[in-house]
């Protein structure tokens, strides 16, 4: 365990503490929007990324607290230091971690793939925390690079906007509009590019209704509650697609 750069809170993995996971469930599950959570690839890899690297899962306690104030998830991968080398978004990335496990592939670099905060915690500045966990942690296993692809947490205002104009709009400072971008930059990342279609899911039109609220009568492009990408709908395949696109960043620490 070790202390972290907020005042009275202090880090630990799941592998010390894998009762910590359980209590932060009901956090994990309402980080991100309803159909997020019905994310089939996620949910394919992860029980075996929980599984296999218990110490690359960080939780940000707090004395005096039953339930973790954050928790930031990484996996590792083989990585050649080069932008082409890249996965092509995060659930290659996760699907590339576990291939290369059963292989055997030495994995010299760890990439952040869910940083997620306690909502009563919200307003803490524990976005600082949530990195330094994940740098502090990685770098401690002696992982050589450190990567993350970044799903902006401001994007869903401006959904019909693609990721390579907004990831450049700034302040007037120069700093990168979008808060969680604007973090990584402050802790020193680089974008290394958009890794488009990083995270893309299909499911029956019936689903994503059911998931969004909403009812798509015919064949088109849809704005969805909280959705970064517009939702493409094909009634006569029942199929609703998304495809969503991150921003890749790199850490020298």
């Amino acid at each position: 365990m070790t202390e972290s750069s907020l005042e009275g809170l202090e880090t630990t993995t799941m592998a010390e503490r894998p009762e910590l996971l359980e209590l932060m469930e009901p956090a994990l599950e309402a980080a991100f929007p309803e159909f997020l959570n019905h994310d089939a690839v996620w949910f394919e890899c992860w029980p075996a990324l929980l599984d296999n690297w218990p110490e690359l899962h960080v939780f940000v306690v707090e004395e005096g607290r039953e339930a973790p104030l954050a928790m930031v998830s990484a996996v590792p991968i083989a990585w050649d230091g080069t932008p082409e080398g890249l996965p092509p978004g995060t659930h290659a990335t996760m699907r590339q971690s576990l291939a290369e496990h059963a292989k055997g592939t030495e994995q010299n670099t760890t990439c952040g793939i869910q940083g997620v905060m306690d909502p009563e915690a919200l307003g803490r500045g524990l976005g600082t925390a949530v990195m330094e966990a994940f740098f502090t942690n990685s770098k401690r296993l002696g992982y050589e690079h450190l990567l993350s692809p970044i799903r902006p947490t401001a994007k869903q205002d401006y959904p019909t906007i693609p990721l390579d104009h907004y990831a450049n709009w700034t302040l007037p400072d120069g700093e990168p509009m979008d808060p969680w971008l604007r973090l990584q930059t402050r802790a020193g990342g680089k974008v290394l590019g958009v890794c488009h279609d990083s995270l893309v899911m299909d499911a029956p039109v019936a689903d994503w209704e059911e998931w969004t609220g909403l009812v798509f009568p015919e064949d088109g492009s849809y704005v969805i509650p909280d959705g970064h990408e517009l939702l493409v709908v094909d009634r006569a395949a029942d199929n609703g697609h998304y495809s969503e696109a991150h921003v890749w960043f790199s850490y020298v620490r």
